[in-house]
């Protein structure tokens, strides 16, 4: 099965009620690194939310919106003050936009809509245009091919543009790739239907991550290790910890990046 019409029949799983609990930690961890991120960037180019367009690379089912509102505490009517028509949402799966689409609207409902594009996140250039974004938000990218998508989200960001990345952090994945899944640590697992699927990814360090942010010659590149801390971990990275021998508050759960494309 190619990866899109995996994506395609795994849309409507992330937002059952049993859905991975895996899945929904590293997308809950995210979070607090995103919105750190952000903060830097508003505090940095001066930018302010409303007039700023941010495109979601990769955005599923929730379009990873909650950090972009979070960051300026969005609550009551100040949601009235965003402007979503500058929010993208790309996504190589048409029916995972769809259910994305549908959950943003449901959950954001006086907020208007952004625009909704299916394009693989290497080939986003070709339906953004370039020179066009303020900020570029790749959360999860471990299944991108990650040379061509850093390459086409330079082409798409304006001047003094950043891109904020996530990815699974190697140590602990791998332990949970090869050991307690069985699989090539080249893989991450879903199950749909009761059955395991795989799907090509890469684990990261944050050492391999600057250098992608540098090869693509972004400027004042940060690079994070986020740990369990905020959330409880799942199961899975108990059974883990366990297997590494050490505590699980201390293994890097997951690699966030910060880097922003010279003015």
């Amino acid at each position: 099965m190619e990866t899109e019409a995996m994506y395609d029949e795994l849309s409507g799983n992330y937002l059952s009620p049993g859905r991975n609990s895996t899945t929904t930690f590293f997308r809950n961890i995210q979070h607090k690194p995103i919105n750190n991120f952000l903060r830097e960037v508003f505090k940095k180019t001066g930018w302010y939310y409303g007039d700023s367009k941010l495109l979601i690379v990769g955005a599923g089912p929730e379009g990873n919106f909650e950090e972009f509102i979070s960051i300026h505490r969005l609550v009551g009517p100040l949601l009235d003050e965003v402007d979503t028509r500058s929010v993208t949402y790309l996504d190589a799966s048409a029916v995972m936009l769809a259910v994305c689409q549908e959950h943003i609207s449901n959950r954001y409902s006086r907020l208007r809509q952004g625009m909704f594009l299916k394009a693989r996140a290497e080939e986003l250039s070709s339906v953004v245009e370039e020179n066009s974004q303020h900020i570029v938000l790749g959360a999860l990218c471990d299944h991108f091919d990650q040379d061509e998508f850093f390459r086409d989200a330079w082409k798409v960001l304006k001047p003094g543009g950043a891109l904020i990345t996530t990815f699974p952090a190697d140590g602990i994945n791998r332990v949970v790739r090869e050991q307690l899944y069985g699989i090539s640590s080249a893989h991450t697992r879903f199950v749909l239907k009761g059955e395991p699927v795989l799907i090509p990814s890469q684990l990261m360090t944050t050492a391999r991550l600057s250098r992608l942010y540098n090869a693509t010659t972004f400027a004042d590149v940060q690079t994070k290790e986020v740990k369990t801390g905020v959330h409880a971990p799942s199961q899975t990275v108990l059974e883990a910890a366990k297997l590494l021998a050490e505590p699980v508050e201390e293994i890097p759960i997951l690699i966030a990046g910060l880097g922003f494309k010279p003015a």
